[in-house]
């Protein structure tokens, strides 16, 4: 069930630090019991003249007993940390909220406590103001279109909530699967992250991967992957290490498929593809915007090569055209045109515009 302003407004954010220095405190205690074990278990069990396949048998079960406790040790650290980050976004959007109702108050509008609908305030108004405004039609057109200004940016200041309330479940579900390949097969994750953005890297990327091979998203898969770049599309970590994953190729590869999904889809997902394509584009300008960064430098001197490349063109197959497989380029410009300009540093665009040797370099994308 999707978030409400009532909860967003009402839900008490001191439980996450609270939470979050519980978990912490785990996590220390973890360190010390492996300390522990190391000093008073293995060190005795190794210094003895015990021998044979019993003290093998101790020797490798010690081992997975010591992954563990610095797994569980770094799992708890990591689930410490996304919940700490949880509370700082979660307050910082109610932050935004209080500052935008305090404004909309100030203005002469109400806000419901439930809903977040916003409407004006005519109980503040005298006879004479409440039947002048009756009838004025122009005002009350003019009002309207405060009340639903208001009432969209509240929402959308929800809809910031919601999506990274989201990335947090998801981080903390990975967190807790002990996916390491290493100790105890249901044991602590050693390679727990706590960084949500990262964890929602990865999970962009399988997405990306799982679109490529089948053409097509589950409903929800697809509402997820558009989801993750909403969330993420601004953010630096995020959008490198996706880049970074996808590789220069699987990027224009995704492009295309991507083009494939919408065209072909003609359900209600065809509005996830798009949107997909267009936080893909953003998140490209971000992870671009420092051109002297060492991201940027592999990531540009990649597309150099990528760009000369011709791809399979899926979208022309699928309307009937000859396809004449264009140049990564072509289709990393085509993806362009879907973000903001303002995302893209002049830098990044020039050097796009460059004449790669050996090669034409981009003068259009495609339509």
């Amino acid at each position: 069930m999707p978030l409400t302003y009532h909860d967003v407004m009402t839900t008490r954010l001191s439980a996450l630090t609270d939470a979050a220095e519980e978990w912490r405190k785990m996590g220390d205690r973890f360190g010390t019991l492996r300390t522990d074990y190391n000093t008073e278990v293995k060190k005795r069990v190794g210094d003895g003249d015990w021998q044979g396949e019993g003290f093998l048998a101790a020797m490798t079960a010690s081992g997975v007993i010591r992954h563990e406790f610095e797994a569980a040790k770094k799992e708890a650290h990591a689930i410490a940390k996304n919940l700490e980050k949880a509370h700082r976004e979660f307050k910082g959007f109610r932050d935004a909220i209080d500052d935008l109702v305090a404004e909309v108050k100030k203005a002469g509008y109400k806000v419901n406590g439930h809903t977040g609908e916003v409407t004006y305030d005519t109980d503040a108004l005298s006879g004479e103001e409440a039947r002048a405004l009756k009838n004025d039609p122009g005002a009350q057109t003019a009002i309207q279109h405060k009340e639903d200004g208001y009432t969209a940016d509240i929402k959308k200041l929800v809809q910031k909530v919601e999506d990274a309330d989201a990335g947090i479940k998801l981080a903390l579900e990975t967190n807790v699967k002990d996916l390491d390949g290493r100790g105890d097969a249901q044991g602590f994750n050693s390679n727990a992250e706590g960084n949500p953005e990262k964890v929602e890297a990865v999970r962009t990327e399988y997405l990306s991967r799982q679109l490529e091979k089948n053409g097509k998203l589950e409903p929800e898969q697809a509402a997820e992957l558009r989801r993750l770049v909403r969330d993420n599309s601004h953010d630096v970590t995020y959008s490198r290490m996706l880049l970074d994953r996808l590789g220069t190729d699987g990027t224009v590869e995704l492009i295309n498929s991507v083009h494939m999904a919408a065209r072909e889809t003609d359900t209600g997902d065809k509005e996830h593809y798009v949107a997909f394509e267009k936080g893909l584009a953003n998140t490209l300008g971000t992870a671009t915007k420092d051109t002297k960064s060492e991201f940027y430098k592999k990531w540009h001197a990649d597309m150099r090569k990528t760009g000369l490349k011709r791809f399979d063109d899926a979208l022309q197959r699928v309307v009937g055209e000859e396809p004449n497989k264009p140049r990564g380029y072509q289709t990393l410009l085509t993806l362009m045109e879907q973000g903001n300009p303002d995302s893209y540093s002049c830098e990044m665009l020039k050097d796009l515009g460059k004449r790669p040797a050996g090669g034409r370099g981009p003068r259009q994308g495609r339509r």
